[in-house]
C-alpha cells in the first residue's frame, strides 16, 4: 500500500505538471484565433503589448472552461503511455493493482479540474465579459478621438468611422466648420446591423452636426448632436389601398429601398430627393437629435427590451433568476436567443463534469502492451472526444430548433460520457494490456453480434 501512496504521487505530479503545460499551449493556440477579432482594439492603443496582455486576462477565463478538461485526459494518457512503455504498468498490474486503484489519484485531479473549471465558468467568466466590454469601449473612445482629430475631413466618404461590435456606422460630411474639430455643415449618417437578415438601415441628413465629448460617472461617451434633418427608414407598409388590414392599417410588406449607386456619396442638400426616388421610406423630421456612441456600442437603444440584458456579465444566481423570467415570458418559444442562453448556462456544467471521467479514460487507454505503437490510443482518446462534443452541440442544435428541451444539454452528453467511460473501464479489466484498441472493438463487435443472435434466435 505504501509502494502503491508513491505510486500514486508520482502520477499526480507527472499529471499536474503536463497538465499544465497543455493547458498553456492550448490556451495560447486558441488565444491567437480569438486576438484577431480584438485586431482594431489594438492597433487603436498606444501601447499595443500592454493591450494585448490585457486581452489574455480578459479572455483565459472563457478559454480555461474548455481546456481543463482535454488538458487533463491528454495528460493522463501521456503519462500512462509512458509508464506502459517503461513496463511500470505492467511490474503494478502484476503486483495486484488493478486499473481502478491506478485510476485513483487521477480522478481526484480530475474533482479538482471540475472544481476550477466551474468556477472559471460562473465566477470569473461573468466578471471578464464585463471587464472585456468596458475595455474595448475605452479602446473605442480612443479610436473616436483619433477619427476627430485627424480622420474627420470634408467630402469624404467613410465607412469604417468607429470600431463597434455588429454596428456599421458611415459618414459624409459637406463642409467643416473652420476654427472648430467636430463642427459640421451637411451631414449625412448611416447606422446598420450586418447581422441582420433584413434591411434596418437607418439614414440621417441634417443641415448641421457636431461630435463632442461627456464625461459621465463611468464611462466616457461621445454623441452626435444634429440639427434640422430627417431619419430614413425602410418602409413597412405598402401605398396601395387594397393592401390596407381591416382595421384600417396597411400591412407589412418585403419591398426594401434600394439607393442604385447613390449613396457612394450624395451632398446632403441632394439626398432627399435621391433617396425618395430610391425606394419607399418613413421619413421623420427633427430640429435636434442627439445619438450616443456608447449605447450604440452596447446595443441597448431599447432599454424595455428584456433581450438587451448582457445576461453572460451575471453570477450564477442573478443568472439564473434572469432565465426564469425569460421563461416565463411570451417570447418563449419563438425566440432562439433565451434558448442560447439556457444551453450556455447548462453547458457550464457540463463540460467541467467531464473532468470527472476523462481521466479515467485516459488510465484505460494508456494501459497498452509496450511493444506496440501508441497511436491506436490517441485514436480512441479522440473518438471519445469526438462523441462528447458531438452529442453536446447535437442536444444544442435541437434545442435551438424546440425538439428539445435545453434542459437535455445539461444531463444527457454527461451520461453518454459515463456510460462509454464503464464500458472502457470494463474492457480494460477483462482484456489484457496486449489487446490493441482496433483489437478490443473487434472483440466487443463480435460479443455484441453473437448476442443479438441468440437474442433474436429466441425471440422467434
Amino acid at each position: 500500500m505504501q509502494v502503491l501512496s508513491r505510486i500514486d504521487w508520482y502520477i499526480t505530479r507527472e499529471i499536474i505538471s503536463l497538465a499544465l503545460v497543455i493547458v498553456a499551449v492550448v490556451s495560447s493556440v486558441m488565444f491567437v484565433f480569438r486576438i484577431f477579432a480584438f485586431a482594431d482594439y489594438v492597433f487603436l492603443s498606444q501601447d499595443a503589448l500592454s493591450t494585448v496582455f490585457l486581452f489574455v486576462v480578459f479572455l483565459l477565463p472563457t478559454i480555461f472552461k474548455l481546456t481543463i478538461p482535454l488538458s487533463l485526459l491528454l495528460a493522463t494518457l501521456i503519462v500512462t503511455l509512458r509508464m506502459s512503455q517503461d513496463r511500470e504498468i505492467e511490474a503494478l498490474l502484476s503486483c495486484g493493482a488493478s486499473v481502478l486503484r491506478l485510476a485513483r489519484a487521477p480522478t481526484i485531479l480530475g474533482l479538482l479540474g471540475m472544481l476550477t473549471s466551474m468556477y472559471t465558468a460562473f465566477f470569473l467568466e461573468p466578471m471578464s465579459r464585463e471587464q472585456l466590454g468596458r475595455f474595448k469601449w475605452m479602446q473605442a473612445v480612443r479610436g473616436i478621438e483619433n477619427f476627430v482629430e485627424s480622420r474627420l475631413d470634408e467630402k469624404t466618404f467613410l465607412t469604417d468611422v468607429f470600431p463597434l461590435d455588429h454596428v456599421d456606422v458611415s459618414l459624409f460630411v459637406e463642409r467643416l466648420v473652420s476654427g472648430r474639430r467636430g463642427e459640421m455643415e451637411g451631414v449625412l449618417l448611416n447606422i446598420s446591423d450586418p447581422r441582420s437578415k433584413i434591411r434596418d438601415d437607418i439614414l440621417l441628413v441634417a443641415r448641421k452636426g457636431s461630435i463632442y465629448k461627456e464625461e459621465g460617472d463611468t464611462f466616457p461617451d461621445y454623441v452626435f448632436r444634429f440639427e434640422d434633418g430627417r431619419i430614413y427608414q425602410p418602409s413597412v407598409r405598402s401605398p396601395d389601398s387594397e393592401d390596407l388590414e381591416p382595421q384600417g392599417r396597411p400591412k407589412a410588406t418585403v419591398r426594401t429601398p434600394v439607393l442604385q449607386g447613390s449613396f457612394v456619396g450624395p451632398l446632403p442638400a441632394d439626398a432627399h430627393e435621391l433617396l425618395t426616388r430610391a425606394g419607399d421610406w418613413e421619413i421623420f423630421r427633427f430640429q435636434e437629435l442627439k445619438v450616443s456612441m456608447f449605447s450604440l456600442f452596447r446595443r441597448e437603444s431599447r432599454s424595455d427590451d428584456e433581450s438587451e440584458v448582457n445576461i453572460r456579465t451575471l453570477p450564477p444566481r442573478a443568472y439564473w433568476t434572469e432565465l426564469k423570467k425569460r421563461r416565463m415570458s411570451q417570447e418563449w418559444g419563438r425566440d432562439r436567443r433565451i434558448v442560447r442562453d439556457h444551453t450556455y448556462f447548462y453547458e457550464a456544467f457540463t463540460v467541467p463534469l467531464a473532468c470527472l471521467f476523462l481521466p479515467v479514460v485516459g488510465i484505460c487507454m494508456g494501459v497498452c502492451d509496450p511493444r506496440r505503437r501508441p497511436g491506436h490510443a490517441y485514436l480512441g482518446v479522440g473518438l471519445f472526444v469526438l462523441v462528447f462534443y458531438a452529442t453536446l452541440m447535437l442536444c444544442q442544435q435541437l434545442a435551438l430548433r424546440y425538439v428539445i428541451g435545453p434542459e437535455t444539454t445539461l444531463w444527457f452528453p454527461p451520461l453518454v460520457l459515463a456510460a462509454l467511460t464503464a464500458w472502457i473501464v470494463r474492457v480494460r479489466v477483462i482484456y489484457p494490456p496486449s489487446a490493441s484498441f482496433l483489437n478490443i472493438l473487434r472483440f466487443e463487435s463480435a460479443v455484441l453480434l453473437t448476442k443479438g443472435r441468440r437474442w433474436f434466435g429466441a425471440g422467434t
